[in-house]
């Protein structure tokens, strides 16, 4: 979270224990107003999304218990992002935008240095963190590349005819 820029200070202890107390705070956020949509856009989208996909962030954001959105944000100050990156051996793309302020393009350069087998690091400019929300079509691109890139079409992973059920206790 030190990489994080949701609040406008300058980097260092200060920002960092703001920022933490801010997104892991367990306060009401109230009904979506248009004080509530501006800060969420400013913090979690770009400066020209739409207005239909910052309401729809403030919607999912306000829907969250206030308890369980406390929790995720302890769990995000917490977590050390690159720890266990070492293990994560499927072909791996990192998508970020110029002005995510939650997981800047700084920190998803050092994800991606760290993956043993990033496919790839995609830039959206003018994005922010809610990227699935301002440009879905970029993200179902990124996807489908991935999938068709990565995947072997037709071609089952063992003996099975093609379309053959899984045996219950393996499909566990």
């Amino acid at each position: 979270m030190a990489e994080a820029t949701v609040l406008p200070l300058r980097a260092g202890a200060l920002r960092h224990a703001l920022q933490k107390a801010v997104l892991s705070s367990a306060l009401p956020l109230g009904p979506i107003s248009a004080v509530s949509r501006a800060a969420l856009k400013y913090g979690t989208m770009g400066p020209d999304s739409a207005k239909d996909a910052v309401q729809a962030c403030a919607r999912l954001v306000h829907a969250c218990p206030r308890r369980v959105r406390a929790g995720w944000g302890r769990m995000l100050a917490a977590l050390e992002v690159e720890a266990n990156l070492v293990h994560l051996t499927a072909p791996t793309a990192v998508l970020t935008s110029t002005v995510d302020r939650l997981t800047p393009p700084v920190l998803a350069r050092r994800i991606a240095d760290a993956l043993p087998n990033c496919v790839g690091v995609t830039e959206l400019p003018g994005l922010g963190h809610m990227t699935p929300l301002e440009d879905p079509d970029a993200v179902v691109g990124l996807l489908r590349k991935l999938s068709a890139d990565h995947l072997s079409a037709g071609r089952p992973s063992d003996d099975r005819p093609r379309g053959a059920a899984v045996p219950r206790a393996a499909a566990s």
